[in-house]
């Protein structure tokens, strides 16, 4: 398989491979600018919250997939990674106002 492909269906099967709660997260592919390179980064976002997760770059993916020959035993990876991560987004950060900032300057 080729790491297009690859992305797609990353993209496509990730929200199947994750618990329930995850049902209704937003999951995105975005470029990531990172010095003297451009990187495809797994994006996503679980529903009532304004952060996501921590980037998962889908190119590390990939390199593990060609290692290992099995499109499941990544998806199972990443999707204990997720979960590890998720379960430290326990509140929703504050948004930032700007009167509170100014009287702390």
């Amino acid at each position: 398989m080729d790491y297009e492909n690859f992305k797609e269906m990353v993209q496509d099967r990730i929200k199947s491979c994750l618990p329930e709660d995850y049902g209704n997260a937003r999951v995105d592919v975005k470029r990531v600018y990172k010095v003297n390179q451009v990187k495809d980064s797994l994006v996503i976002i679980p529903e009532g919250k304004n952060i996501s997760l921590p980037n998962i770059y889908i190119s590390n993916l990939y390199e593990g997939y060609k290692k290992c020959g099995s499109f499941e035993m990544v998806m199972r990876a990443v999707s204990d990674s997720i979960q590890r991560h998720g379960s430290l987004i326990q509140e929703e950060v504050p948004e930032l106002d700007k009167d509170s900032i100014k009287d702390n300057a």
